[in-house]
């Protein structure tokens, strides 16, 4: 999820993003925020035609 090369190719041409991540606090100092962060900028770039 830190990788966001890797977070770009792995939602490349899938039909659905499905996270079920979370931690039981939400602060920007967790690896899950940023993580989450890149996967919706992923997203975004993925289906910006949509």
């Amino acid at each position: 999820m830190q990788d966001k090369a890797q977070v770009n190719q792995a939602i490349a041409g899938v039909d659905a993003v499905i996270s079920t991540l979370g931690p039981t606090e939400n602060k920007p100092t967790y690896q899950v925020t940023a993580g989450t962060e890149n996967i919706i900028t992923a997203m975004r770039t993925a289906y910006a035609g949509w």
